[in-house]
């Protein structure tokens, strides 16, 4: 090889990794009242975006329409080698390693010396929290879920959006016998009713208590109590209906169980019809919640856990009972080494319990059972179940010993006012001190239910009020509400005002005319509401102070005595009125204006 051959490869193992502009044109960096700029040929060149490389001290830049932009901090597409940089000050920053949130875009993204990585698809740590996140093209992607096998540490991670929730190995069950850990037991309904239970080997039963709106397991009462008495730790659960109402669900459960909330855990059982209705789901466990301060557990399969988006009830902090069955051949005596490995649950980083077979065969009875696999000891059951919680003085009221603060006991919101709105009831309540968030509660046809549960850093201060409105009501007009609000710290949920305040839904009448009836008399009509009476207002100077009228139930009004050769203009408004809890009132309608001739 000749040797100016060698010369040049020598020079090129010496270019830098970054390619550099193939410029035909002579740039270069000018300072300015402290300022750079790039110059084009002698010219500033307004029209250049891009990352730069200045030969002179050997630096790349960041230039935004001719001007180094040495204050920014982020992620920069070159555009000549379509690669992304970190650049912190303005500068390509190639000591940076690790995942960097770009806070112009939101993006996470995975450098390696200041480069991007868009090819690496897998798990990295973020040292701050100590967290695995999951990569491809380059940056967190938050649609993930599954598994993944992460090098470094040798083990397989559940992911969650993204985010490693937990390892397999921590995920699986543990199959051995250690009842400290675990219990094992089973779920029985009146199908069972020859079922001898003292004969059974189990450390719980759950049973069934009611289906639907109107039916109770004939063997309810029978087996909870003799469970109980043989020292298992119980549950009962509710096998949904989502032909009904979530409400007529809710009630019936809970007027038939009440009384064994705070011995049992609540399960809600959705396997039925509209197994896609999560909404459905969450206002029955949100309204059992706020009827006995227990959150009630929540069984259902692997398939249904997976197809349909349950965050909203795993985020609320309700437990999940998964169903995933190995096979159809029969299980003896809980052998758990035949159960097959764990179902994945895509939106609870970790499940409660497992129901592993319906083919469960135990010494004692002839017949097959489901068999089920509880993650946590007995202290654990009666914390599900609300043992902790002192209830009632009287059933109108729930206290629930606060464990945060010296165990005192949270007071109950005091409401203000429910007024009507153009999107519907516009509620009102003092705030407190100390208060993670407020259960909103709504009585209709005699039947409370759950509005909404309002993190306090969510609401809206209107004056010295925390202000919410209920939209769901929007369309709703003519019926009657009565709306109460609860306190909630930590798992420690106050009383509700049972009386609450009462609230019709009612609608601005449209004033349809106005027109002159006489030199001092102008006659205004408006179109009929669902109320009982209306006032008319009027005023002479623009809306600046208005004056009332009688109030009538017709829905036309001449007012009389007026300024000849003046122009008004007319409001109406409407109320409901309960000899119990006062008047409602209508927003005001549209002005309409009017001369009085």
């Amino acid at each position: 090889m000749k040797k100016g051959l060698l010369v040049l490869l020598f020079l090129c193992l010496l270019c830098p990794v970054l390619p550099v502009r193939a410029e035909s044109t002579t740039y270069e960096l000018r300072t300015e009242n402290g300022e750079k700029y790039l110059y084009a040929n002698g010219k500033k060149d307004t029209s250049f975006t891009d990352l730069y490389h200045n030969k002179s001290d050997d630096a790349w830049y960041y230039i935004v329409k001719g001007r180094w932009e040495k204050n920014y901090n982020g992620v920069v597409l070159y555009s000549t080698n379509k690669k992304y940089y970190y650049v912190s000050k303005g500068l390509i920053d190639r000591t940076y390693s690790g995942l960097f949130q770009d806070t112009h875009t939101g993006t996470w993204w995975y450098l390696q010396k200041g480069i991007v990585n868009t090819s690496y698809e897998g798990l990295v740590l973020y040292e701050p929290n100590g967290k695995l996140y999951y990569i491809k093209d380059g940056k967190i992607d938050r649609s993930y879920n599954g598994t993944v096998y992460y090098e470094t540490t040798k083990k397989t991670y559940n992911v969650v959006n993204g985010t490693a929730t937990a390892t397999i190995e921590e995920m699986k069950p543990l199959l051995n016998t250690d009842r400290s850990q675990t219990l094992k037991g089973i779920d029985i309904s009146n199908y069972q009713n020859d079922l001898n239970l003292a004969a059974i080997d189990c450390d719980f039963v759950i049973v069934k208590a009611t289906e639907g709106a109107g039916v109770t397991d004939a063997s309810f009462v029978r087996n909870f109590t003799w469970a109980q008495n043989l020292g298992k730790k119980v549950g009962f659960y509710h096998f949904a209906r989502p032909i009904n109402t979530p409400y007529e669900d809710a009630e019936y459960f809970y007027q038939h169980t009440k009384q064994y909330f705070h011995q049992g855990i609540p399960v809600l059982d959705w396997e039925a019809e509209n197994m896609w209705d999560v909404n459905w789901a969450k206002t029955w466990l949100d309204y059992i919640y706020s009827k006995t301060g227990v959150k009630p557990m929540i069984y259902m399969s692997k398939s249904t856990a997976n197809d349909y988006d349950w965050s909203s009830v795993a985020n609320a902090g309700y437990k999940l009972w998964i169903a995933r069955y190995n096979n159809r051949y029969a299980n003896y005596n809980y052998d758990l080494s035949a159960a097959g490995p764990a179902p994945y649950a895509k939106y609870w980083p970790n499940y409660t319990m497992w129901q592993y077979t319906d083919q469960g065969r135990l010494n004692g009875y002839r017949l097959k059972l489901d068999l089920n696999i509880f993650y946590g000891t007995r202290e654990n059951w009666d914390q599900l179940a609300g043992k902790q919680i002192v209830h009632p003085l009287s059933e109108s009221y729930l206290y629930a010993y606060d464990q945060y603060q010296n165990n005192t006991l949270l007071s109950k919101p005091k409401l203000v006012a429910v007024y009507n709105s153009a999107y519907g009831a516009d509620i009102r309540w003092k705030p407190q001190d100390g208060v993670d968030e407020y259960l909103l509660m709504r009585k209709e046809n005699g039947v409370w239910s759950s509005v909404a549960v309002l993190p306090v850093s969510s609401l809206k201060n209107e004056g010295s009020n925390y202000k919410y409105i209920d939209m769901t009501v929007k369309d709703r007009y003519g019926k009657g509400y009565i709306y109460s609000v609860a306190a909630k710290r930590g798992e420690s949920v106050s009383a509700y005002d049972t009386k609450g305040l009462a609230f019709y839904r009612l609608q601005a009448p449209k004033i349809t005319s106005a027109y002159s009836v006489g030199r001092d008399a102008v006659e205004v009509r408006w179109s009929e509401e669902k109320c009982q009476g209306y006032e008319l207002q009027y005023s002479p100077d623009e809306g600046k102070t208005w004056i009332k009228c009688a109030q009538t139930d017709r829905t036309a009004k001449t007012i009389s005595g007026l300024i000849p050769g003046t122009k008004y203009i007319f409001r109406v408004r409407c109320q409901k009125t309960n000899k119990d809890r006062g008047t409602t009132w209508s927003p005001y309608s549209a002005w309409r204006s009017a001369w009085a001739e």
